[in-house]
């Protein structure tokens, strides 16, 4: 093969980031779209890509799956041995239901909804389990508002049932 895991590139796929540098790694997370892409993400790290390298915006691999609600690659991040932030920095982005931004990993994932019957509700399970065995527990947090009304309206016959496995 040969490249280096570490460069820079400049993203082609949406006008808004073309100008942008990016390391591989956070613009392959940018890009994520299907299983393929999990095998780039494994491919750069296997080549020694640096899970912490973070893009002139100070954007990592995993600040830029919660940028944008990409289960997936997190967990096989965090698995990989990618640190997560202390704290979210404020980008452009807002949970799954348009409410402002969190500030932690565990209240980005308790403000992000996805359906039980979601592959992605797997994910989120998963990512769930490992933080709470580097200590970070997920259950002791509250519920926020948005999502009890969300589960409401998305499962007016268990939405109890929604929120006690969320």
């Amino acid at each position: 093969m040969g490249g280096d895991p570490n460069s820079s590139c400049r993203r082609v796929d949406s006008p808004e980031y073309r100008y942008r540098k990016h390391n591989a790694l956070t613009a392959a997370v940018g890009t994520f779209n299907n299983p393929k892409d999990l095998r780039v993400l494994n491919m750069l790290i296997n080549a020694g890509a640096d899970l912490e390298a973070k893009d002139p915006d100070s954007m990592s691999a995993v600040s830029s799956c919660l940028a944008h609600i990409r289960y997936k690659p997190l967990l096989l991040l965090l698995k990989r041995g990618a640190s997560y932030p202390d704290s979210i920095p404020s980008w452009d982005y807002r949970d799954s239901l348009g409410n402002p931004k969190a500030n932690t990993i565990l209240e980005f994932l308790r403000e992000t909804v996805v359906p039980l019957e979601s592959e992605d509700y797997t994910y989120k399970r998963g990512i769930i389990e490992l933080l709470k065995r580097r200590g970070l527990d997920y259950d002791t947090g509250p519920i926020p508002e948005s999502v009890v009304r969300w589960a409401k309206q998305k499962y007016p016959d268990s939405w109890e049932h929604y929120l006690e496995v969320y």
